[in-house]
């Protein structure tokens, strides 16, 4: 009879962990798909910069840059290289997306072979995406934005870039246009 009491009582304690687990990866999966469906492959955007990225360009350098999104094993891989006035960045990133659970949003964490790094926080928001971002430069410069994507087409999307800060300096607002080079 304990043992019988013991069983119900163990497993009315793990039903409702088990189905919040479910809840759980299924919002998880849900929006890994979206995120991979919306940007998988790679993309590439071209601008002139209104800021230093130490170690990589400097203000008025024309930077084009390639980020390549890859769905893998459930998370998604990120890469990104650059070409600075023609010629190879000094640095290229590496990053990885995944699934943040305390805030229920998608995290991407990332470095570069220049010493920065950082963090955004993506979320989706009824036809665009919405990324908080957090970085740190190679100089030891803190920096922060957020930009709300649209994608006016599968293979172009247009970040509104705001609320851009970097060490202590306040930078205007920007319009980043992203095509998509291949999926």
């Amino acid at each position: 009879m304990r043992h019988a009491l013991s069983a119900i009582v163990l497993s009315l304690l793990i039903s409702p962990a088990t189905h919040a687990d479910d809840d759980n990866t299924t919002e998880m999966k849900a929006a890994m798909d979206a995120f991979a469906k919306a940007f998988a492959g790679t993309w590439v955007q071209e601008r002139v910069l209104d800021n230093d990225l130490p170690g990589i360009a400097e203000k008025g350098d024309t930077l084009v840059a390639h980020i390549t999104f890859t769905p893998k094993d459930g998370l998604i891989l990120v890469d990104w290289k650059g070409e600075v006035n023609g010629k190879p960045a000094g640095a290229t990133a590496k990053g990885l997306v995944g699934w943040d659970a305390a805030q229920k949003k998608l995290r991407t964490r990332w470095f570069t072979t220049a010493g920065s790094s950082g963090t955004n926080v993506y979320w989706q928001q009824d036809d665009r995406w919405i990324r908080a971002s957090r970085y740190l430069q190679a100089d030891g410069t803190q920096g922060s934005n957020r930009a709300v994507l649209r994608f006016p087409s599968e293979n172009k999307h247009v970040a509104r870039v705001t609320n851009r800060k970097q060490g202590e300096e306040t930078l205007p607002p920007r319009t980043d246009t992203w095509t998509r080079e291949s999926k």
